[in-house]
């Protein structure tokens, strides 16, 4: 990985890269996000590789760790089941169903309950995922106290 560049800007790679579940191709998480965002119909999207005629539905994010790469997330359908849209930086992943939801959008549903929207389980524990650019940020919360995993970590 350590010479990897992303596929659609052209910049390297440095701790962090996007992977669509159906292909091998790498990626910033913000670059794919992107092209997600403009290229997504009926929860699937095209590989931003023109070559390649593979669509997907999930995105595993992965970083670097001693020359080999770590599996750290991820994202199960890339639709907002609440605003029907893809996803917005920053999302939620809930450990309870593993769906995933726009922050804000969660966070307007939650104002009644502090319970799934899916499948009303009680909230002890969400991930959440953000990203600008090339820097990404995990948190993880406990009773919905975040600490931070990883904080403006590179791409």
């Amino acid at each position: 990985m350590n010479n990897s560049v992303c596929l659609i800007c052209n910049g390297k790679i440095v701790t962090k890269c996007a992977i669509p579940s159906s292909c091998d191709h790498v990626f910033h998480l913000s670059c794919l996000m992107q092209w997600t965002s403009q290229k997504t119909t009926d929860h699937n999207c095209p590989c931003p590789i023109s070559s390649c005629d593979k669509k997907f539905d999930s995105i595993n994010i992965l970083a670097t760790d001693a020359d080999r790469l770590k599996h750290i997330a991820t994202v199960n359908n890339l639709i907002c089941p609440i605003c029907i849209d893809v996803l917005k930086s920053p999302f939620v992943i809930m450990n309870c169903c593993e769906r995933n939801f726009c922050l804000n959008c969660l966070t307007a549903a939650l104002t009644q309950k502090l319970q799934c929207p899916m499948d009303r389980s009680i909230l002890d524990q969400i991930t959440v995922l953000s990203w600008v650019r090339d820097s990404v940020a995990l948190f993880k919360g406990n009773k919905l106290n975040f600490r931070s995993l990883s904080f403006n970590q590179r791409l």
